[in-house]
């Protein structure tokens, strides 16, 4: 994204540091994509909890829905009822969805080491390209230069042979910043389950991960800001089958990202890599078979934002090639996808106004959007967009192997949505509370789907349409009482999609109409915590509505519910709190609830989980 604002240590640090910081007079205050692609859409944050885990568990009170295969195999998100492929990825403004799959594996993803995490609802194309059709979740490292260093160790455990250990260090002054994190996740996932009558030991998905993460940057003087970001991971995991026991994955991640910045004009040079090694091997260890893939994605974009009288203006152009490699294609696969975009945006009294457009070159595809912010009340405020996203084949979709060895003439999935929202927020005293409701609607021409054919091969076909109309409800409340405080967070998430599945390429065909597969009709999540001084606790529920498992919806799987209980103590080591230490226990699955995510994929009942976290701040 363009630029990069620098955060004081307060907002930097989590909540528990009592350090305090002053920050440097240079401050960049830039707009950025974000900026403008916030504007009249639901936006979600996602905790983060400063230890190792990977992003399937940090956003588990984020109110989404991962298709799991398993407490080891890959988890793929949905929002708003879109698919996988249909969520774009973004770290650092470099975009990480896999160029094949076209889609992001969050098992595969260390929430560990990253400085902001949220999530933008809704389609975004004319902002991120191609998969930001039902949410884009952003990942940033944020830099801020202040003289401070800062160490931080965390270690833990689970019942279920799982351990996990992660560290970070960062050294920062008025020209310097840098931030290394790892991240090192062992999980046996040894638990006992129900089969009818049967209790039995579930213990092949096995799940190790080690992942590093470096940020670097230096303000080169006050017009300048350079900063290097890379995330390099593996991740070895069971996943449960006699023909695929085991896969082992390997990425690399890298963005050189360079702003200048001027009295009203701000520019932003990227470049960015991304490489990613799928392989499958059968029960001898390490016996790699044919089905493994390679993946390269170049990036590069540019941004010029521009700051006048009538508002903000952003333009910018960005470049991918994707490459990819495996033996199930008939060729290797490389593509070029240029593209430009405009934004604008200002204030009218206290509305904001924000437009934005994007043409993308390969396939000739437009996408675009307007949003709207208003107060209406000093309390209430409302949000509104329409938009129109739109997601290209994959890699995956083109040039996996067919009889004809041709790349089947697949057209781009073309998305219509809008929602409506409101926002409301009340202080007094006390007492804090802000509930929100935001209702949606979406068309989808063209979806992709995968079918089976009359010779046994399975091919992608483009059917004929989708709609997708749901409400999201939130609720924060705050109670601050003389030595505590009670905090309740909730949201609500309900989906009503239809998908047509009939093949346009065939006259005699009738229409039918179902529901898509692996999305929950509702989501639930609640958290309550109640702190008091150096102690924190809570309680968090759960609850996923059932999923149809087939096309036909003949079959499903029932709604799940789970509880986990927790606590926290921090223990100040030193007078001036430059030393802390924070003690942690969970008990994770309470009520022991029997669920699966996918048929034939028991997840994990109850299990109780210890935490140890040391920080140093200087």
């Amino acid at each position: 994204m363009l630029g990069s604002i620098l955060y004081t240590a307060l907002c930097a640090m989590s909540t528990g540091d009592s350090l305090q910081l002053t920050p440097v007079d240079t401050i960049f205050i830039n707009k950025t994509r974000a900026d403008f692609a916030s504007i009249g859409r639901l936006k979600v944050g996602i905790a983060n909890n400063n230890r190792a885990q990977t992003l399937t568990d940090a956003m588990g009170e984020t109110g989404t829905f991962f298709k799991q295969y398993g407490p080891a195999g890959s988890a793929t998100i949905t929002k708003r009822g879109a698919d996988a492929s249909q969520t774009q990825v973004i770290w650092n403004g470099l975009p990480i969805n896999h160029p094949m799959l076209g889609m992001m594996d969050f098992n595969n993803i260390s929430a560990y080491g990253n400085d902001e995490m949220y999530i933008i609802e809704g389609g975004n194309s004319s902002m991120y390209g191609s998969g930001s059709v039902g949410g884009t979740v952003i990942l940033n490292n944020q830099p801020f230069y202040t003289k401070h260093n800062s160490a931080s160790l965390n270690t833990g455990a689970n019942s279920m042979s799982n351990y996990h250990t992660s560290a970070s260090v960062k050294f920062s002054n008025e020209k310097w910043y840098w931030n290394v994190a790892l991240n090192s996740i062992y999980n046996a996932n040894r638990f006992n389950y129900q089969k009818g009558e049967e209790t039995l030991l579930w213990d092949k998905t096995k799940f190790h991960q080690n992942t590093i993460k470096n940020t670097l940057a230096h303000q080169l003087n006050k017009f300048g800001h350079i900063k290097w970001s890379t995330d390099v991971g593996e991740v070895f995991r069971e996943i449960g089958n006699s023909t695929l026991a085991e896969q082992s994955d390997f990425y690399v991640r890298s963005v050189l990202d360079y702003n200048l910045n001027f009295e009203n004009i701000q520019i932003n040079q990227k470049l960015g890599y991304t490489y990613d090694r799928i392989a499958y091997a059968d029960a001898p260890i390490f016996k790699l078979i044919p089905d493994s893939s390679f993946a390269n994605m170049y990036f590069t974009q540019t941004e010029i934002s521009w700051d006048n009288t009538l508002g903000q203006a952003l333009l910018g152009f960005d470049y991918q090639r994707q490459k990819g490699k495996s033996a199930h294609y008939f060729k290797d696969a490389v593509r070029d996808l240029p593209a430009v975009f405009l934004a604008w945006m200002t204030n009218l009294k206290s509305t904001k106004i924000a437009f934005d457009s994007r043409y993308e070159f390969n396939g000739k595809v437009w996408s675009g959007a307007f949003n709207v912010e208003s107060p209406i009340t000093k309390e209430i405020n409302s949000r509104f967009n329409i938009n129109k996203s739109f997601r290209r084949p994959t890699l995956n979709d083109l040039f996996w192997v067919n009889p004809s060895s041709e790349i089947p003439n697949l057209r781009n999935e073309i998305g219509w949505s809008s929602e409506v929202g409101l926002d409301y927020l009340k202080k007094s005293g006390i007492h804090e509370i802000q509930p929100s409701i935001t209702g949606y609607y979406r068309e989808l021409e063209n979806p992709i789907s995968w079918q089976p054919q009359a010779n046994g091969l399975w091919r992608p076909i483009n059917l004929n349409f989708g709609t997708y109309s749901g409400l999201q409800l939130g609720l924060k409340w705050k109670m601050l009482f003389v030595n505590s405080s009670l905090s309740f967070n909730y949201k609500s998430d309900w989906v009503n999609a239809w998908v047509v599945l009939e093949d346009p390429a065939i006259p005699s065909h009738s229409l039918n109409k179902t529901r898509p597969i692996f999305i929950p009709d509702w989501t639930h999540d609640l958290k309550v915590s109640w702190n008091k001084g150096n102690l924190k606790t809570y309680a968090i529920y759960h609850y996923r509505g059932s999923r149809y498992t087939t096309t036909d919806n003949s079959d499903w799987l029932n709604s799940y519910s789970t509880v986990d209980l927790g606590g926290y103590y921090r223990i100040k080591l030193k007078p001036t709190a430059i030393y802390s230490m924070l003690l942690g226990v969970e008990v994770i699955n309470l009520l022991n609830e029997q669920y699966q995510n996918m048929p034939g994929r028991p997840m994990p009942t109850r299990s109780i989980a210890i935490n140890c976290t040391i920080k140093f701040n200087k």
